[in-house]
Parts: C-alpha cells; sequence; structure tokens
C-alpha cells in the first residue's frame, strides 16, 4: 500500500480540450445524452485513482445502469471544466449500439505497442484513442457482446453499465465501424480457454447444500427482494453503487453465500460465471500465506455463518426414525402459511442482507460494506 501521489491533472482544463474531443469523437455519440463528468478518488488498498462518475446535471454520483444520472456532452464538461473534474466519460447501456474494448496497460516506457495489443487494434479497426493512463487504449465500434465473458487479463469489453473515460488522444483513422464479425471471433479466442478451464458449470449441476441448479440459483436470486442490485452485480454493473470492484466482489460473494448456504466451492463456482470474474486477479496469490483474492473474498463472504445456513425451502422434520415432509393444509407461492412458512417467506427476500449474532443476541443488516 503505496502513499498517496498528486492527483492526475485534469484531461478537461480548457475550452481547446473540449473541442479537440468534439472534433474527434463519433459525432452520433457526442450527441447521445450519455455522458458524465467524473472525479479522481484514492483508493489507498488498491494503491491507485478510481474515477468516479457524477451525474452532470446534480453533481452526486452518477451510476452505469441510471439513465436518469447521466447527461448531455456540453453539460458534462460544463460540469466537468468548473469544478476542475478529472474529465468526461460515455456511458455504455443496452439501448445503444456500441461497445468498448479496453487495452490496459499495452503501452511500455519506450512508447512501443506490446504486438498482442497491436494485433487487437488491427483486427478491430474501428475507433481507438489513448487512455487517459497514456499505457492503454480504448476501441470503441458499433456491435454487441456475446453472453459471459467480460475481462481476461490485460483486456475488458463491455456493452453496458460501464462508462469509457474520453481523450480524444486518437490512434488511426478515427473511424467508427461496424465490428460485430471481429468482435465475435475476438471474444471467441479470448474466453474459450476460460470456460473450459475455470470451473464455470452449464447451469444443470445442482449447488451443494440445495436441490437447486446453478442455473435456479440464478434465477432466484434475481427475482428476490434484493434482485436488482444481485442482477447488477451479476452483470458486473458496479460503478456508482460501490467504491470498487473488490466492494463488488463481496457484495456479490455474500448474496451467493446465502444461496448456497455457505458452501466455499459453490460461490467460487458461481461466481466464476458472473462478469465480475477476473480471472488475473481471482486466482493470484495476493497473501504471504500463498491465499488467493477470491479466497480470502469467499472467507469474508462466509465468516460467521454455519453450514446449511442460507436458503433452505423444504423444512423437513424428524419422527421416530424416519424423515417426513411437514405437513400444513395451505400452501402459497411456495410457502406453508405458517410461522415456519413466514420466515422462509422472510429469508427469501431478506436472507442475504439479514444476520443474527447469537453471541450478541442482536440483528445485523449488510449495507454492501459491513455488517451494522
Amino acid at each position: 500500500m503505496g502513499s498517496r501521489p498528486q492527483t492526475p491533472r485534469p484531461l478537461l482544463s480548457s475550452i481547446a480540450d473540449v473541442e479537440r474531443i468534439r472534433a474527434v469523437f463519433p459525432t452520433e455519440m457526442v450527441q447521445l445524452p450519455q455522458w458524465v463528468p467524473y472525479r479522481m478518488k484514492w483508493n489507498a488498498g488498491a494503491g491507485k485513482f478510481d474515477k468516479i462518475p457524477m451525474n452532470p446535471n446534480t453533481g452526486y454520483n452518477a451510476k452505469s445502469n441510471r439513465p436518469d444520472t447521466w447527461g448531455s456532452f456540453d453539460l458534462a464538461v460544463k460540469r466537468a471544466l468548473n469544478r476542475k473534474l478529472g474529465g468526461v466519460g460515455f456511458v455504455f447501456c443496452r439501448d445503444d449500439a456500441y461497445v468498448g474494448i479496453d487495452l490496459d496497460k499495452c503501452i511500455d516506457e519506450s512508447g512501443e505497442v506490446q504486438p498482442w495489443a497491436q494485433a487487437i487494434i488491427n483486427a478491430l479497426d474501428s475507433y481507438t484513442e489513448l487512455s487517459p493512463s497514456g499505457k492503454g487504449y480504448h476501441i470503441i465500434g458499433r456491435g454487441k457482446l456475446p453472453p459471459r465473458g467480460r475481462r481476461n487479463g490485460q483486456v475488458e469489453m463491455y456493452d453496458r453499465g460501464r462508462f469509457f473515460t474520453v481523450t480524444g488522444l486518437v490512434s488511426g483513422s478515427g473511424v467508427l465501424r461496424d465490428i460485430q464479425e471481429e468482435l465475435d471471433k475476438l471474444h471467441r479466442e479470448l474466453f474459450k480457454k476460460s470456460r473450459s478451464t475455470s470451473g464455470r458449470s452449464t447451469g444443470r449441476r445442482k449447488v451443494a447444500g440445495t436441490p437447486l441448479t446453478d442455473a435456479e440459483v440464478i434465477d432466484k436470486a434475481s427475482k428476490a427482494a434484493n434482485g436488482a442490485k444481485f442482477k447488477a452485480l451479476w452483470r458486473g454493473e458496479w460503478e456508482g453503487a460501490y467504491p470498487s470492484m473488490s466492494e463488488a466482489d463481496q457484495a456479490l460473494c455474500h448474496i451467493l453465500g446465502w444461496w448456497t448456504n455457505y458452501d466455499p466451492t459453490r460461490i467460487n463456482a458461481l461466481f466464476r460465471q458472473s462478469s465480475l470474474f477476473r480471472p488475473e486477479k481471482w486466482d493470484a496469490a495476493h497473501y504471504a500465506d500463498g491465499r488467493t483474492y477470491g479466497q480470502v473474498t469467499i472467507e469474508k463472504a462466509v465468516e460467521g455463518h454455519s453450514p446449511n445456513e442460507g436458503y433452505n425451502p423444504g423444512a423437513l422434520v424428524k419422527k421416530g426414525n424416519s424423515r417426513r415432509k411437514k405437513k400444513a393444509p395451505i400452501k402459497i407461492g411456495g410457502h406453508y402459511l405458517t410461522e415456519i412458512g413466514n420466515a422462509e417467506r422472510l429469508v427469501e427476500k431478506h436472507g442475504a442482507d439479514l444476520h443474527f449474532c447469537h453471541e450478541w443476541g442482536k440483528w445485523f443488516i449488510w449495507d454492501e460494506l459491513r455488517w451494522s
């Protein structure tokens, strides 16, 4: 954990900077109301500055899945200039036709582009600009991503739920192209190996401790009271809702923990299917004892919980040496009209965010960062 360096100089510091971006960035995108200014916030844990999107209308934080927190290009640059913010960015969403590919740390100290990155730039052959760090590239084209797989090593790709910082420092022709065919090919090459070796499932495997398949866990979690939060995390949409991806990872593992009865193996297998999964970080040893980032994230999610403490749809009771389903005269929405049924309803809708500590005799609520 390094000391806090000086905040980087804003990319927008004059009208000339604004006009430069307006002149080179695809006009059809400049005209869309999908722009946000962003501020630089030091992340001591990660040892770097995070780019926090802001609502150009209000000055509060924006959310990458909330169009009402975005605005026009002119509004975004006006707030960025007036408040001396880091710069502006374009938000990709479900309803637009665009996809962004981020090539991270692909330019060496001598200014040479690494061969793997140059190959991607050449293959996609669409609007490309230098990233704010000066060490990577952003490529934007028209297209839609195939299901799953959003990050592999130094390559990220998104068509919704993320914003790309915009510099206007163009590389190449600066022409926006339809890249669907090339995008599909790149996606297959990047994620074919990770799908076959990373422990991802077909969706039919039963999750230990529950009668649910992976697909059923995802479906039920999506429909629960905190389903909107789960779906956003599952799609990798964390910016504006969490300070960093690490907090988002923790929040998703916490939800998956409840649905898998806090089984670390199953949390791991399910998390790998989400768009938050980054193999180069998840499987890397981050601690002196050899534990990986993924292991420690899961350990935090299951800490304080016992096996089979989470989702349990079929309340069974013993009678003599046999086991039978508890009888009840009426069953609505999958639960009996009994005290146990009411408890099951509470747990199904809110169980991932509630925890009772027997030692303290108190209830705690998860606020997405800690138990309080």
